[in-house]
C-alpha cells in the first residue's frame, strides 16, 4: 500500500491543500507514489497532523494516545488517494475469482475503510502489518527496559504467539508504538539468539569431550567437527544477522554489537552487548540516548521486517548527532521491503536526503491561519523544473533555501565583529602602503586580525 495524493479542506489550519505525492514528469517512477516522503516546516505547520491523518486513514484508527483522539473530520474534510496494487481481492466469494484491484481514489472521511471491508473479502498475503507508527510521544515519554533480565525467560510458546500474531494481521491493522512497547521486540529477537548461542555451547561442549576422551579417535573428532559445521552452515547465527543490519550505523557511535563468544557473554547469554570499538563492554546504563533511540526504534523493524507497508517517523534527528542525521534515513528504509516512509523533521540535515520531489514544505500564507505548501519548482512538477536541491547544498544554504532562514546565523553579533575585521584590514592595508608592515606594533594587528578573522569563519586572506 502507498499513498498518491493528499487533499484536505477545511482540516484545522489546512484550508485548501492537495499534496501530491508522485514521483514528477521526466522520473522513470514518473506518477509512482513516492517511497519516501519528508514532511517539513515551522511548528504548527501540520507535520505531525499530518501523520496522524495517514495512520487513520490507513488503519480506520483516530487514536493518537491514551484517551485521545484525532479531531472528528467532516465529510469531504480530508480525501487521500491510495494504491492498493499488492493486495489480492476475492469478488463476490467466488474462489475462482482472483483479481488485482490497483487503486482506490479520492477516499473520504465516510467510514471509507468499514465500507471497503465489508464490500469484498480480502486475501492478504503480503502486508504484515499495514502500518508502523513511531511517534514523537513514544521516543519522549517512553524509556523500554530492555535488561537482561525481562528477554532471557521468554518461552517458546510466548514467542510462537508473537509469531502467530505477526503472521495474521488483518489488512487495517497496525503496529503503534504510542501504545505497543518495542521491548517485545527484544525479546523474540533475542530468543532466537539465545536458542542459538545455548546450541552452539551445546556443540563446543560436545567436541571438547569428544577430545579430551582418552579413547578419542581422529575419525570421531572429525565426524562431530564436521556435524557441527554442517549446523553452522544451515543455522545461520541470528545475532550475526542483527549486527550485519545494525553495525551499519551503531559503528559512527562507536559502538557495535559483540558477536564472539567469551566468558562475559556466556554469562549474558541470550542478550545483546554492545562493546566500543577497542572492545571493551558496555553496560547499557552506559548507552548513549541517541544510542537507545536507534536501537529501540530498529529493533521492531528488524524483526517484523515489513513489506508493502507505510512506515511513520516522527523526529528521527531527535537526540542524534548530525553525523547520524546524515544516514539514520537510509538506515531505516534499508529495513523495509517496497514500504512507503513518512517522516517529519525540522532537521536540514534529515531533509538533505532527500531529492526536492520527496520534501513536503509546509509554510503559514500572509495570514498566518492558513497553512500552504511551498511548491520550489517551476510550472510544472519535472525533475528539471525543482528550484532546491538539498543533497546538493551546504546545512546554511538549506537553513535559508528551505527552512527559510532570513540570514545567516546571530547576525547582529556577526556584523558588528565583521566590522571589526573589515577596519583591522583597512588599517594593515594603510601600513603596508605606508611601508610600515614590519615591527611590533603591525605583528600585533596582524595577530589580532587573523584569531579575529577565525572566529567569523572569514576565509578571505589578509
Amino acid at each position: 500500500m502507498k499513498i498518491n495524493k493528499i487533499l484536505l479542506k477545511g482540516y484545522n489550519q489546512f484550508k485548501d491543500l492537495e499534496i501530491d505525492l508522485t514521483y514528477p514528469a521526466g522520473h522513470e517512477k514518473a506518477g509512482q507514489p513516492l517511497d519516501k516522503v519528508c514532511f517539513i516546516g515551522q511548528s504548527g505547520t501540520g507535520k505531525t497532523s499530518l501523520l496522524r491523518l495517514i495512520k487513520y486513514f490507513v488503519t480506520n484508527d483516530n487514536a493518537i494516545g491514551t484517551g485521545v483522539k484525532l479531531s472528528p473530520l467532516e465529510e469531504g474534510m480530508v480525501k487521500m488517494n491510495m494504491s492498493f496494487n499488492d493486495f489480492i481481492f476475492l469478488k463476490d466469494k467466488n474462489p475462482s475469482a482472483f483479481y488485482i484491484y490497483d487503486t482506490l481514489n479520492s477516499i473520504s472521511t465516510d467510514g471509507w475503510f468499514e465500507k471497503w471491508k465489508n464490500e469484498k473479502t480480502i486475501h492478504y498475503s503480503t502486508n504484515k502489518p499495514i502500518l508502523i507508527n513511531f511517534p514523537t510521544e513514544r521516543l519522549v515519554s517512553k524509556n523500554e527496559d530492555t535488561s537482561n533480565e525481562s528477554v532471557v525467560s521468554i518461552s517458546d510458546e510466548k514467542k510462537n504467539e508473537r509469531i502467530e500474531y505477526l503472521e495474521n494481521l488483518e489488512p487495517g491493522e497496525s503496529i503503534d508504538f504510542a501504545f505497543e512497547d518495542s521491548s517485545k521486540a527484544w525479546d523474540f529477537v533475542l530468543c532466537d539468539i539465545k536458542k542459538h548461542q545455548a546450541t552452539e555451547l551445546e556443540w563446543r561442549n560436545r567436541i571438547s569431550e569428544t577430545v579430551l576422551k582418552l579413547n578419542s579417535k581422529h575419525k570421531d573428532i572429525e565426524k562431530i567437527s564436521e556435524e557441527y559445521k554442517d549446523w553452522i552452515n544451515t543455522n545461520p547465527n541470528p545475532l550475526d544477522i542483527l549486527a550485519n543490519e545494525l553495525n551499519k550505523i551503531l559503528i559512527d557511535l562507536g559502538v557495535k554489537i559483540k558477536t564472539d563468544i567469551d566468558r562475559e557473554s556466556i554469562l549474558h547469554i541470550g542478550s545483546i552487548l554492545l562493546q566500543t570499538l577497542d572492545g571493551k563492554t558496555l553496560d547499557r546504563n552506559f548507552w548513549s540516548t541517541g544510542t537507545k533511540q536507534i536501537i529501540d526504534t530498529a529493533m521492531p523493524l528488524f524483526e517484523i521486517k515489513p513489506k508493502n507497508a507505510i512506515i511513520l517517523i516522527d523526529e528521527p534527528e531527535r537526540s542524534l548527532y548530525p553525523n547520524l542525521q546524515q544516514k539514520v534515513v537510509d538506515f531505516y528504509t534499508g529495513l523495509g521491503d517496497n514500504c512507503q516512509f513518512f517522516f517529519a523533521t525540522h532537521s536540514p540535515i534529515i531533509a538533505s536526503s532527500f531529492d526536492p520531489w520527496e520534501i513536503i514544505e509546509l509554510k503559514f500564507d500572509d495570514s498566518k491561519t492558513n497553512v500552504i505548501q511551498e511548491p520550489n519548482y517551476l510550472n510544472e512538477r519535472h525533475v528539471d523544473n525543482y528550484t532546491v536541491y538539498p543533497k546538493y547544498l551546504k546545512w546554511d544554504d538549506i537553513l535559508m533555501k528551505l527552512f527559510d532562514l532570513t540570514d545567516e546565523g546571530n547576525n547582529d553579533y556577526r556584523v558588528a565583529e565583521l566590522m571589526k575585521v573589515a577596519a583591522l584590514k583597512n588599517e594593515l592595508n594603510e601600513l603596508k602602503n605606508k611601508g610600515e608592515n614590519s615591527g611590533e606594533a603591525f605583528e600585533k594587528k596582524l595577530d589580532e586580525f587573523i584569531k579575529l578573522k577565525a572566529k567569523v569563519g572569514w576565509n578571505e586572506k589578509a
